[in-house]
């Protein structure tokens, strides 16, 4: 489970938080020798009651902001208020500094910029979240008290702007209020509401109505004959309001075929900004979310109207197109739309720049049509939220399976060729290029869809990065996955200068992200699905945050440390089965391994072979491995591990005990289980044959060189920015990681709901027979996959890795998760 007590990378923040002038409850993430990281202030949780969050004035980046200002002590005071502010209902542990400075800036004055006439007017109004905090009086912003001045009665224009200040307060996402949304307001109310009254019914100056639609009953379209998207049009919720997509593809390779992405020395971070919506072109129409205005053809020919989106940050991100004849162009604050267009009514289309993020955009945004006409002026708004992005689950159907190329000739390229053909016989492989034989781990799909017409979802694939390393492998995202349809993100906000000096990079790979089908449970919806990573209480993958901020697929952390790779996808996995939930869990359990030749020895097959596969080493026997007191020790290790993740599977998901499947392993130490299954491993990365080294162990440790041991520290180590390793993996002192002697039978793929492609386990055979794979086979069909494919893939087990790990799928996306 994930602590309540706040997470740290031990070893980057043991010193800062040892400072004797920061506070415990404060941690300040920097460093100090690289001018490009991002500083970060580390507040604590909201469930830590009663800890308040540490005095501004003790963080060096706040109080230096704070002096240069024109008002040091009331910007200390306001950076203290939205210290205070940022932690209230906040998921996320670490608030940058940036955040708190430009609150601060918001906070000093009632109006941001109130003496640049260049910047946009907005008020700021307190969180609803501050009970008892009033938005400041109307009177005191001299932008409404000018407007109320020229009314024809300046008194109850004032009364109703204050009204509609508090209105407009509740429900509101954004601390910032746009002056003229209470200009607007203000405008419409000709007798406020007697005192203390908080009616919404007024009548309205204006002969005109602006009106403005979106999907907001998510039917995938807009009602412009009915009223059906005029209910809560104006307040997104997880049952109403529109939902629009990030446009973030590369339609007809468009950024692809450009120079940059052809030289191998341009950073990802430049890479990364390439895409379909890094301007003010429409380059796929076809996934904007619909938006209308209904015409107003009484209006004079001087009527003109604007869209206004929102504040910051959603501003920037957000994206509005007005169709014009067959092209689409683009809307701003500042575009003064025609009173003919008006009077017909407005085509619309909205998209996003970016997706939802941790410590940024949430993905909220409201949508403002203003109409003016003569002394008129008439205001409506629309609420929606950008799609969440969302991992994939088993029971999707596969659209197309992926491996690497192994170019390598000799006898390691054809043994390794020769597995992935193997593989081609379950489903067709597309063999992506690169040397990179980890297709699972850099890179992770996703999705994101929104509500289309007759029922059917528009979707955009995402496909994430996942762990970068030596091979640059990650490049292929950009340079050839995305396309038209398919969008790329970093989860890992490399972008952001998110660097680490030490951190377990193997985390990040897609290999530790995986997730459970749609369940629900204890009051609990997860419509799409929900995710589940690798790692522990001090050490958790630096996508979480990214996956949180999603609000959809909520991740569990299960502990896999124990493991020398640490994937989640090596212990456990969902599949597909007909139990009451549609789904069926399946675990290794060294216990059970261990049963099997016990079992086998009892039987009077103690001397036979544990491995069955022709290798360097003959291996132990049955009754040797059994007399291993390292063996039973990683085994009891291991499976007391193992129990406490079910256990929380069964806490969290409500699954039981007759849908949750057991798999034999054989577990010990990497050293132990390198000994035998690769034994021709060095640490130090050279063909060059040392001394007395058989041919067979030359050959193994070319092997590994060819193929890059999989979670090798050397070999997957988390890049800077530009791609270029910048720094080694430490791993925790007393850390001894466990390995599978054999190929790890969680490892696979389901390709169907009756369809699994699984590693050969090369166990002991017993009168001809694998029992391992025959446990396997009876073990899945038992589920309900009811045709298993073995492949011999023990070339990849020799590096560390099996089907799974040397695969990646796009799965189905039409699936509702609203």
């Amino acid at each position: 489970m994930l602590p309540k007590a706040p997470i740290a990378l031990a070893t980057v923040y043991a010193a800062l938080a040892s400072a004797a002038t920061i506070d415990k409850s404060l941690i300040v993430r920097q460093q100090a020798d690289n001018p490009a990281s991002r500083n970060e202030v580390y507040l604590p949780l909201p469930g830590d009651v009663g800890t308040p969050p540490p005095d501004m004035a003790t963080i060096s980046q706040i109080k230096e902001y704070c002096d240069t200002s024109s008002s040091p002590e009331a910007c200390m005071e306001s950076a203290n208020i939205c210290a205070q502010r940022l932690l209230t209902n906040r998921r996320e542990r670490l608030i940058p500094v940036h955040r708190i400075q430009a609150c601060a800036k918001r906070n000093q004055a009632t109006a941001l910029d109130i003496n640049n006439p260049a910047s946009r007017n907005e008020v700021y109004l307190p969180l609803p979240g501050e009970v008892g905090t009033p938005p400041p009086d109307m009177a005191t912003i001299s932008q409404i008290k000018q407007h109320c001045d020229a009314s024809s009665s300046p008194e109850a224009c004032m009364e109703s702007a204050n009204i509609c200040a508090k209105r407009l307060l509740t429900n509101r996402r954004e601390r910032l209020i746009p002056v003229h949304r209470i200009q607007a307001c203000a405008d419409r109310i000709q007798k406020p509401p007697s005192a203390g009254e908080a009616s919404t019914s007024s009548s309205v100056s204006a002969a005109f109505k602006a009106d403005i639609r979106v999907d907001t009953n998510r039917d995938g379209v807009v009602d412009v004959t009915g009223s059906s998207d005029e209910e809560g049009k104006n307040e997104w919720t997880n049952a109403s309001g529109a939902i629009f997509l990030a446009n973030i593809g590369d339609s007809n390779g468009r950024c692809k075929q450009t120079s940059a992405f052809q030289s191998p020395d341009t950073p990802l971070s430049q890479l990364i900004k390439c895409h379909d919506a890094d301007d003010d072109e429409q380059r796929a129409p076809q996934f904007m979310a619909p938006m209308r205005t209904m015409p107003l053809p009484d209006l004079s020919n001087n009527a003109t109207g604007s869209l206004v989106i929102g504040v910051e940050p959603a501003r920037s991100q957000v994206r509005i197109f007005q169709s014009k004849g067959d092209k689409w162009q683009i809307v701003k604050d500042d575009t003064v739309i025609s009173a003919e267009d008006l009077k017909q009514g407005l085509t619309l289309g909205v998209d996003a720049r970016s997706t939802r993020l941790p410590n940024g955009w949430d993905g909220h945004v409201s949508v403002d049509f203003i109409v003016k006409d003569g002394g008129s002026t008439s205001f409506d708004s629309v609420a929606l939220r950008v799609a969440p992005v969302m991992i994939h689950h088993h029971k999707q159907a596969v659209n197309k399976l992926f491996s690497s190329t192994v170019r390598r000739a000799g006898e390691v390229g054809e043994a390794a060729n020769k597995a992935l053909d193997s593989l081609e016989t379950s489903m067709p492989l597309e063999r992506l290029p690169t040397p990179d034989v980890w297709a699972q781990d850099f890179f992770e799909p996703g999705y994101m869809s929104m509500p289309g017409p007759d029922g059917k979802p528009i979707s955009l694939r995402i496909v994430l990065e996942g762990r970068r390393g030596k091979r640059d492998s990650q490049r292929l995202i950009y340079t050839q996955l995305r396309d038209t349809g398919v969008g790329a993100a970093d989860p890992i906000l490399r972008t952001r200068g998110y660097k680490e000096t030490v951190i377990q990079a193997t985390l990040q790979a897609g290999g530790n992200t995986e997730s459970i089908p749609p369940y629900e449970f204890d009051g609990k919806k997860f419509p799409a699905g929900r995710i589940i990573l690798g790692g522990d209480d001090t050490d958790l993958p630096r996508q979480l945050e990214f996956y949180r901020a999603q609000e959809v697929q909520d991740p569990l952390v299960l502990d896999s440390m124990w493991l020398y790779v640490k994937h989640v996808d090596e212990m456990i996995q969902f599949v597909p089965s007909q139990t009451p939930q549609g789904f069926a869990m399946v675990a290794v359990d060294p216990e059970l391994g261990l049963e099997k030749l016990r079992e086998a020895s009892k039987a009077g097959h103690g001397s036979e072979p544990v491995f069955s596969k022709t290798k360097v080493s003959s291996g132990p026997s049955i009754d040797e491995f059994l007399a291993s007191k390292a063996n039973i020790d990683a085994t009891a290790d291991v499976g007391r591990r193992m129990n406490a993740n079910i256990d929380l599977i069964k806490k969290e998901t409500g699954l039981a005990d007759d849908a949750i499947f057991r798999m034999p392993m054989l577990v010990g130490l990497r050293d132990d289980v390198d000994a035998i299954v690769r034994p021709g491993k060095q640490r130090r990365r050279s063909i060059t044959r040392r001394q007395n080294q058989t041919e067979a162990e030359a050959l193994d440790q070319e092997l590994l060189v060819v193929l890059g041991i999989h979670g090798d520290e050397e070999n997957d180590v988390l890049a800077a920015d530009d791609g270029k390793v910048d720094f080694q993996l430490e791993r925790r002192a007393g850390d001894t990681p466990h390995m599978s002697y054999l190929p790890s039978l969680v490892n696979g793929v389901p390709l169907s709901d009756s369809h699994y492609m699984a590693p050969k386990p090369f166990g002991p055979e017993i009168n001809g027979e694998d029992i391992f794979e025959t446990a396997a086979k009876n073990l899945y069909q038992k589920v309900g996959l009811s045709r298993v494919d073995f492949h011999d893939t023990w070339v990849f087990h020799q590096a560390v890795g099996d089907v799974h790990c040397m695969t990646n799928t796009y799965r189905d996306t039409s699936d509702k998760w609203w």
